[in-house]
């Protein structure tokens, strides 16, 4: 069964509606929540999970961020808040067109991606 991952970390500066059109043309999708320091919206994601009943994951980008920002502000690097900004989208965006290019990878070759992959 194709997965089709969305992320929905801006949902506390979107209407949760703004997802639906979405949800409703995926075949199988899976609200993405990837919260930075401020778990803002984390509820309304669930929720919206919730009421279409399709599945949810919260997977936390605070570590690897400051982990970034840090060796970034150690290299000299000026770090301004819209540098941060800009590479939490970026980074955000990777991870779901990683997440949603796995899945088309698993079912290419023939691997239920339900399965654990350990």
């Amino acid at each position: 069964m194709s997965t089709e991952y969305i992320d929905v970390s801006d949902i506390n500066r979107k209407q949760a509606g703004a997802y639906i059109s979405r949800i409703a043309a995926a075949r199988n999708p899976v609200l993405v929540f990837m919260p930075n320091l401020d778990y803002a919206g984390m509820h309304d994601a669930e929720a919206l999970a919730s009421n279409f009943n399709i599945g949810f994951l919260n997977i936390p980008i605070t570590l690897p961020m400051l982990d970034l920002v840090k060796q970034m502000e150690f290299a000299g690097v000026h770090v301004t808040s819209q540098l941060v900004s800009g590479i939490e989208s970026a980074f955000r965006s990777a991870v779901i067109e990683q997440m949603n290019g796995e899945e088309e990878y698993f079912e290419h070759e023939g691997i239920d991606s339900g399965q654990d992959r350990a």
